[in-house]
């Protein structure tokens, strides 16, 4: 989120290359592996008792310890602390400022008090990050820490002098920051719509699940590696993406020059939103039927995530185009195969599929309005 230059640029190069690569993504599969157990187990618990349960919320709580984990390990013990500072901050910074529209009016800001509660939740977070980071630092000494969090990738390279643009504490914190906003309510997101698309469009959950327990060939215990057996799933997650974009509106673009687009003149320093939503429901790229949810649109075709087709942007494009594509796509893929391949799902009693509530909040995320509400029964033996 720096702006355009040489330390962007670096930061940029340290993502791709130390903190969200490949290799780096894959080291995770255990935690995955971790909190998708923890999450099945739980919904297990609760289909026991035959009682509809807030799926949107376990989803949550599952991405939530998926990056926590990742970034400070399993056993941080600011976590509860830190995670709701973050839900603070994420409902802050959405939140309408009066300077972001008229900002010779940014005096307002101070008077509604958004300035001072934005203030007071960044000193509790730098305190909570000053513990977080001594404690890593402790253990990085007595060569206890475990080299693959991402906090420790980062401590390291704070102590690299070859460094063009020295990595500071802030800088630290600041990526940090960045990885659970961008990598959390996103993750949860795409699951969350998914399955409500999949509950709201019965023969779509019959083709995915069918698919899957078919290629595992009755083997109960689903690792990572059979998700490349479940080309379907595939087809869901991008049709998933097409109607329910991560981020709506990608992230915000400052012109730097002066130019002409389609007729209107862009000044430079004007910011621009990249509306990804809609060019997902465009009719002109996506046919009559552009409202509807269907997976078999993107079969056989070429268009994916990552950024070549632009009527197509869950990831955005270019040089801004998520770092953080790898880690997401997986914790979606791992996410949804688990829930699909162990449980059958249907909504409460009595509710019609046609009344399923399929309305957005507004905001950075878009989730949905209304908690998703699910009975879930037991298909596929647990691990």
């Amino acid at each position: 989120m720096s702006p355009y230059g040489g330390y962007w640029k670096q930061m940029r190069k340290i993502y791709a290359m130390e903190l969200l690569n490949s290799r780096r993504v894959k080291s995770f599969a255990a935690i995955r592996e971790v909190v998708n157990r923890k999450l099945t187990a739980e919904i297990a618990d609760k289909a026991s008792a035959q009682t509809p349960f807030n799926l949107s919320q376990m989803v949550m709580s599952m991405t939530n310890e998926l990056v926590i984990r990742a970034a400070f390990g399993d056993d941080c013990k600011q976590k509860a602390e830190f995670l709701d500072l973050v839900r603070e901050t994420l409902s802050y910074v959405t939140s309408f400022a009066v300077a972001d529209m008229y900002p010779s009016l940014k005096f307002l800001d101070t008077l509604t008090g958004l300035k001072f509660q934005l203030e007071r939740t960044r000193d509790k977070l730098d305190k909570i990050f000053e513990e977080i980071i001594s404690q890593r630092q402790v253990a990085l000494a007595a060569e206890q820490a475990e080299e693959d969090l991402l906090i420790d990738v980062l401590l390291k390279l704070k102590d690299d002098r070859s460094l063009e643009f020295p990595v500071t504490y802030d800088s630290v914190k600041a990526v940090i920051m960045e990885i659970f906003l961008a990598g959390t309510e996103t993750a949860s997101t795409v699951i969350e719509w998914a399955m409500s698309e999949l509950i709201k469009n019965p023969k779509a959950m019959e083709k995915v699940q069918k698919e899957m327990r078919e290629a595992m060939k009755g083997k109960t215990n689903l690792e990572e590696s059979d998700i490349l057996k479940f080309s379907y799933l595939n087809l869901v997650i991008k049709e998933t993406m097409r109607l329910h974009p991560p981020v709506p509106l990608l992230m915000p673009r400052v012109c730097k020059e002066t130019c002409e687009v389609m007729g209107y003149r862009v000044p430079a320093g004007a910011l621009v939103l990249i509306n990804a939503f809609a060019l997902g429901r465009d009719e002109q790229y996506w046919g009559s039927d552009a409202e509807s949810f269907k997976p078999e649109r993107f079969e056989g075709g070429s268009v994916d995530f990552k950024g070549f087709n632009f009527e197509f942007l869950p990831f955005g494009v270019g040089r801004r185009l998520c770092p953080g594509i790898t880690f997401g796509l997986s914790a979606v893929e791992v996410g949804l195969a688990h829930l699909l391949f162990h449980f059958n799902w249907k909504l409460p009693r009595g509710m019609k599929i046609e009344f399923l509530d399929m309305t957005e909040i507004s905001g950075v995320t878009a989730p949905r309005r209304s908690p998703l509400l699910v009975l879930a029964n037991p298909i596929m033996p647990l691990p």
